[in-house]
């Protein structure tokens, strides 16, 4: 009896370690950032979300969860029938409140999340609820406006700056005190948008906060809301890969593989680079980090179905390219920049995800995090400043 035990958890042992995106294989480390984070999908047979925080130096795994987290200061934050605080090195627990829903934002004193209430057969009210960031105790909370015929058509979009928090809905645009949850200002819509996706997240510079709501890109005053400017794109869909700031410049894909920069007070088009063909980017101090894909040779002995996945580094001053470092046969995407290394993920056929930490000055990859079969989807990752 004890000898099938011991062999029963062996195998169940075994199952969790072969499924688990946290098996993985790291390359000899060198040294980069302190710590970054890997977010993605997983099979939904085994869990939905997940994401795993990684060692910025190593690569090497810390610990992960399956949820769909938001990173601030040395706290993930993330939602479902609870909120969670969590260290973000060890993954030890600060706080679960009784609240639950989706969180959308997070400063360094308060967390922000949306819940949604059924009051009939299609018809559900939200709300945006506030709390404190050291032990989760509620704060306040504010009724969307309006009712919604399903329980997700109010995604809205949303950043805190400058006190308060933004939020971007079909039908409204507000900002809200941090503290008190008192409305700064709110801006109706004259038309609901037809559209609000949350992967396209509202950013903000220099007391300006910008998002994209349907077929538009608005720019607001933090303080006061008033219209700053707005562009017309051709079609509602999500922007590839989001915006991006750097020294009053708002950058953008205004369509895929096309890279486009702005002014952020005036909305005056500054200049685009059609030539580069980025697949995903980001700035930084006015060097553009961006991917494209390098088509196989169809003569050569053995090509392959997948383009080669290249990172470039060019200086957008001096308009002229700097480094150039292939990661091979992969789909990749560029998700931050810090002062020493750019941190790129990419997945093979949706087989298994890699983390790259590449030296920003060199383009030499620092190492590599290989995560499990098991992970499949879109993946994301972010690093501690």
């Amino acid at each position: 009896m004890k000898q099938k035990l011991i062999i029963r958890h062996f195998i169940i042992g075994l199952l969790v370690f072969l499924l688990s995106p946290l098996a993985s294989g790291q390359e000899k480390p060198r040294k980069a950032d302190d710590l970054v984070w890997l977010q993605g999908t997983v099979n939904m047979r085994l869990g939905g979300w997940f994401f795993s925080v990684l060692d910025g130096k190593s690569g090497k795994t810390l610990w992960g969860r399956s949820k769909h987290p938001i990173m601030q200061g040395n706290t993930v934050y993330f939602g479902g029938i609870h909120i969670y605080a969590r260290e973000l090195k060890t993954g030890k627990e600060k706080w679960r409140s009784q609240l639950g829903g989706d969180v959308i934002a997070a400063d360094n004193d308060t967390v922000f999340f949306v819940d949604y209430r059924k009051l009939e057969p299609r018809k559900y009210v939200s709300t945006i609820h506030a709390l404190d960031a050291r032990d989760g105790r509620p704060k306040w909370s504010r009724k969307i406006p309006g009712y919604y015929e399903y329980q997700n058509e109010t995604n809205c979009v949303s950043c805190t700056a400058e006190g308060n928090l933004i939020v971007f809905t079909k039908s409204f645009s507000a900002a809200y005190d941090k503290s008190s949850g008192k409305i700064i200002w709110k801006n109706q819509r004259p038309e609901p948008s037809d559209s609000v996706d949350e992967s396209d997240r509202a950013v903000a510079s220099d007391g300006i906060v910008v998002a994209k709501i349907g077929a538009e890109i608005l720019a607001r005053d933090i303080k006061t809301g008033g219209s700053l400017w707005k562009i017309s794109l051709a079609t509602s869909y999500s922007i590839p890969n989001g915006f991006d700031i750097d020294n009053g410049v708002l950058y953008f894909q205004v369509e895929p593989g096309s890279f486009s920069a702005f002014d952020i007070r005036t909305g005056k088009r500054l200049f685009d680079l059609p030539q580069l063909k980025a697949t995903s980017f980001k700035v930084k101090d006015k060097i553009l980090f961006y991917l494209s894909s390098i088509e196989q040779d169809p003569k050569a002995e053995f090509p392959l179905n997948t383009p080669i996945a290249a990172l470039h580094a060019f200086d957008l001053s001096s308009r002229k390219p700097m480094w150039e470092c292939q990661l091979g046969n992969l789909n990749a995407y560029v998700e931050r920049v810090t002062e020493k290394a750019v941190y790129v993920i990419a997945s093979n056929r949706g087989e298994h995800s890699t983390a790259f930490c590449i030296d920003k000055k060199t383009g030499k990859i620092f190492w590599r995090n290989e995560a499990a079969s098991a992970v499949e989807g879109t993946y994301r990752f972010m690093v501690t400043e």
